[in-house]
This record gives C-alpha cells, structure tokens and sequence, in this order.
C-alpha cells in the first residue's frame, strides 16, 4: 500500500489487524467508516498493510483476499514465540543456554494523564519488562503520579520519578539514570504498544553484537485529515523485514547514510543497551521536545551509535499505535518541528570540524528530501508556503547554536 493510496481512500479510516489464518478474529467495523486499513499478520509477525472498502460494517472479503495474497508469504516461518536464531538474525530468540537480557521500559510524560494511562495498559499487559518506569517531565501537578500509583497498586514493576526540567531528552537522561537492567526500552505517552512488544526487543539482543534497536510505530487512529497526512508523510515504519545498519555497510540507496534523518526510525520506539547510552553521553539536552529545537534527539543518537561503531538492528515485529495530531493546528506544529528539529540536528553536525567535508556533500540532498516531505494531497489543507521549511530549518540551527552557548555559559 503506499502513501497515494492512503490519502485516496474515503475518510475515516478504520484502523485495525488481520491474520488470513483467523479471519473470525477480524472485529467488525462501525458503520461510519467507508474504508479499512489493516495491518496483516501472519504467524504472529506483521507482513505489510492494506487499505480495502467497507460494506455493511466488514472488510470487502474479495478485495482483502485479493490484496492479501500479493503480500510476501511466511508460509514456513514458525510461530512468533518460536523463531529460530537463524530465521531472523535481527529478531532471533535466546539461544539454548544463554541468558535473557534483563529490561525495563520507560515512558517520558508531560501534562498528559489520560494519554499516560491509556499507554501504561498497553505496556503493562507483556509481562517482559522487569521495570516499568515513568519520568514525570515538569508536571503541572500530580495527576500523573495519581495514575501511576493506580497501576503500581495491581503491577509492582511500575516506578514513578520526576525531572524537573522541561525536555524530552532530559526526561531520557532521567531514566538513563535510574534504570539499572542491561537494556532500556523507550516508548511516549501517545503510543500504545502490542503484546509482544517488549519480548521481540530484548530477543534481539541474544545477538550480542546488537547495541540498539528500533520498531516501527503504526498509526492507531486515521479519523482526520491530519492523521492520514501524518501517517503518509513522517514514514515511522521502515518496511516489514529485520534490517541491520553497520557504519562500514551502508544500506543500498541511502546517499546520506549515516547522517539519514529518520532512516533508523523514531524515538517513541526503541531499545538500547544500558551502558553504552551511558557512554555515548545519553541524549543532547539541546535537541527533542520540550526544547526551542522542538526534536530530533533520537535523530542524533542513533547516528552518534552507529557513528561510534555500533549495530543497530530494526525489528518490525516490535511495533507500537501512535495516536497522530488530529487537527490542522496540532499537525501543523508537529511537521513544523521537525523542519526545526532537522535544522537543529544540521547545526550540530556542521559544529564539529570533523564532519564539514561530509556534510557539504549532503547538505543538497537532506533540502531536497525535506522538500520531497510535502504531500500536495488535498485541497482542504494548506500547502507549505514556498520556503518556510528552509527558514524553519535555519531557526532550529540558530536556537541550537543558542541552546549550546547557554549551556557553556553556566557550567
């Protein structure tokens, strides 16, 4: 399915899962929704999406058949629980005798109490996690810490810690702080997560050569506008086969590896060996929401990871809902902050001596593929105004330059 189709298809879409082994397990759709985009399962492990009509509150059965079956097949792949080591080597289960890596998952929350709960109970229902912990970030009061004393009261793995300071990459460093396993497992407050989301990413570390690893994030609602545009234009999902970025193996067709904003996948999904985080420095406090730079810290560190020499691997069984801006203000500000934050992640590249070289021969290619972004895809949604990305983008290397020399200045 690509992104035209999406935006073609009738509004709302309803957004939901289906496995040609279990087609009774299909729920049935409410009347309002003329189309259906499903994600498709089989043995467990998505295979790719498709969009198909709805009639008389089901998906249009020859249509799904027919979509279904140009999708690759995993006819011989066992069941999820079961994978082989060397069937996936990005996803593999723990080997005979090797020990399972010990994981806690942490959610960053700000002001957002109804979002939190709705995540928590997403997370809490795999049990792989051996902590679960919650960074409070600059709360206006306590309602967060209420809802993470209800859960604490039926799941003792939940932990509630505050960080006073606004940011996100401040509430990362946080938990980098106090978790204490050998991985650490990342997710937001607008997310929820599948029930064997935890379990595929520690399974990925049986490989020890694995250092972080990434999942994609699946839109959980398509009602609006905005949603659809959102879900077509970001790209959180980089395909349905395992992937593993080495600095010395540049994946086929990607120019501006390592450097690729987005090519890793996003910060509301992904794991990381405990101690290395720490070692890299955790997350640049300059960067990610909550900051004037508005994002890009995940950007940042995993190119900082692989730059260092690490494995990065990127599982698509490990997939989380993201609940996308609904309405025309809220999208706006998001793709506007990340034309900020790309700016922003730009400036600290062209900071470092070291990269000016390398970076004067992508500069071209990152404008161009920023510009690629826009969608001219409806009529009832304003087109980007000629330029505003570049000074967006100029902004956001200005306020890191600023954020920078602030943070100089009261050390």
């Amino acid at each position: 399915m690509t992104d035209h189709e999406l935006l073609a298809a009738p509004r709302p879409v309803w957004v939901g899962e289906y496995d040609p082994d279990r087609p009774d397990d299909l729920d049935a759709i409410p009347a309002s929704y003329p189309s259906a985009r499903l994600l498709v399962k089989r043995h467990g492990r998505p295979v790719g999406i498709v969009v198909v009509p709805v009639r008389a509150g089901r998906a249009d059965a020859s249509e799904l058949a027919t979509q279904v079956a140009a999708l690759p097949s995993e006819a011989g792949v066992p069941p999820a629980h079961d994978v082989p080591a060397a069937a996936h080597p990005a996803a593999a289960a723990p080997q005979a005798g090797s020990a399972p890596v010990s994981l806690t998952v942490t959610i960053a929350t700000h002001n957002r109490p109804d979002f939190l709960r709705r995540a928590l109970t997403s997370v809490c229902a795999d049990p792989t996690a051996a902590e679960i912990l919650i960074v409070d970030n600059a709360p206006a009061d306590d309602a967060a810490e209420r809802v993470v004393a209800e859960f604490r009261q039926r799941d003792g793995r939940v932990r509630y810690v505050v960080e006073p300071r606004q940011g996100l990459s401040k509430a990362r460093n946080a938990a980098l702080a106090q978790a204490s396993t050998d991985v650490l497992l990342f997710t937001d407050d607008d997310v929820e997560v599948d029930r064997h989301w935890a379990q595929w990413h520690a399974r990925s570390y049986a490989d020890p050569s694995m250092s972080c690893v990434t999942g994609p994030a699946f839109a959980a609602r398509l009602d609006t506008l905005e949603e659809v545009l959102c879900e077509a234009s970001i790209g959180w999902s980089k395909g349905f086969e395992p992937r593993r970025y080495e600095l010395h193996r540049p994946p086929a067709g990607a120019a501006l590896f390592p450097f690729s904003p987005g090519l890793f996948g996003g910060g509301m999904n992904f794991s990381v060996r405990l101690p290395l985080a720490r070692s890299l420095g955790g997350f640049d406090e300059a960067l990610g929401a909550g900051a004037p730079t508005k994002g890009a810290e995940d950007c940042d560190f995993f190119v900082r990871l692989v730059r260092a020499g690490y494995v990065l691997g990127y599982q698509p069984a490990a997939y989380v809902r993201h609940y996308h801006r609904s309405d025309a203000r809220a999208y706006e500000d998001q793709r506007d902050g990340y034309a900020i934050g790309l700016g922003a992640y730009m400036a600290k590249l062209a900071g470092d001596p070291r990269n000016w070289a390398a970076i004067a021969r992508r500069v071209p290619a990152v404008v161009a593929q920023q510009r690629a972004a826009r969608l001219p895809v409806a009529a009832d949604l304003s087109a980007v105004p000629r330029g505003q990305n570049e000074k967006l983008m100029v902004a956001g290397a200005y306020r890191y330059a600023r954020a920078r020399a602030q943070s100089l200045l009261t050390r």
